[in-house]
């Protein structure tokens, strides 16, 4: 190896050790600043992670998310085309349901214990057009509607209550229209309710239900009653001719079918309910 020589001619290992030194020098200060630029980075990454100011920054751009509504009644059936409105009624709002058509003749639809105001829907649909406001509600504890608070409170009293929300609102008549659990409601209501009812009818009821309520019995009844059953619905038949027996003025149509409650209505049972209402209201 040659030896490089200073300007004074004489050969010298210092200028190799000091170009040696310097070349490390310049090493452990490049490792050292991307040691630095790697520790940044990771402390970048943990601010936007939501551990520091940076995170909270950028995550306020996001758009706020906003909790879903208490459910309404006829959420799972309602369309745009039915123009339904929702109401609350009874005591704290708990009791709910739908409107739909307009006018001061009033049907309120009680529903069976598998249902919901959606099934009572049809119906609604049907009976709208020719002039009926029509509330369809759901019952305590039933559908949208909160569970009733008092223990002494019956199926009867949610219908008693949506008469009182149909009179408060400008009803000059109302009527009933029940099936099964809310023809057996339906017909303990207009018991209670004399002339604010000017006509119940009902589809299968039964005369006792689960609710703690009382045996129906109809003797004595004032409000025109429409009765529906199938023959061969035999747990529901007899209560029905039992009800026919008790008010020799109600309407008794005992159908060669079994079956029940809103599966009673086909064409001609619509129109026997639409000729009744008409008469009545």
């Amino acid at each position: 190896m040659m030896t490089r020589r200073l300007s004074g001619g004489t050969p010298s290992k210092f200028g190799e050790l000091a170009c040696l030194l310097a070349v490390l020098v310049w090493l452990l200060a490049g490792c050292s600043g991307e040691s630095s630029s790697r520790r940044d980075g990771v402390a970048s990454a943990s601010d936007q992670s939501g551990n520091g100011a940076a995170g909270s920054d950028a995550q306020s751009d996001d758009p706020p998310t906003t909790e879903a509504g208490p459910p309404r009644a006829g959420d799972a059936c309602l369309r745009p085309a039915d123009d339904a409105s929702q109401v609350r009624f009874g005591p704290s709002a708990a009791i709910r349901g739908f409107l739909l058509g307009t006018g001061d003749r009033w049907v309120v639809l009680g529903h069976q214990s598998d249902g919901s105001s959606c099934q009572m829907l049809p119906l609604a649909r049907q009976l709208a057009p020719s002039g009926y406001r029509v509330l369809a509600l759901d019952f305590s504890g039933h559908g949208s509607s909160l569970p009733a608070k008092a223990r002494q409170r019956v199926l009867a009293d949610d219908l008693i209550d949506a008469v009182a929300y149909a009179r408060a609102h400008g009803a000059r008549s109302v009527a009933l229209v029940g099936a099964s659990m809310g023809g057996y409601a339906s017909l303990g209501a207009a018991l209670r309710l004399g002339d604010d009812v000017q006509a119940v009818v009902s589809l299968s009821a039964p005369s006792l239900y689960s609710d703690g309520g009382d045996t129906v019995n109809i003797r004595g009844l004032a409000t025109p009653t429409l009765l529906y059953v199938g023959r061969d619905d035999i747990s529901f038949v007899y209560p029905n001719r039992a009800f026919a027996r008790q008010d020799p003025g109600a309407e008794l149509h005992v159908l060669p079918t079994s079956s029940h409650g809103v599966n009673l209505v086909d064409a001609a049972v619509l129109r026997g309910i639409e000729e009744f209402l008409a008469q009545q209201l």
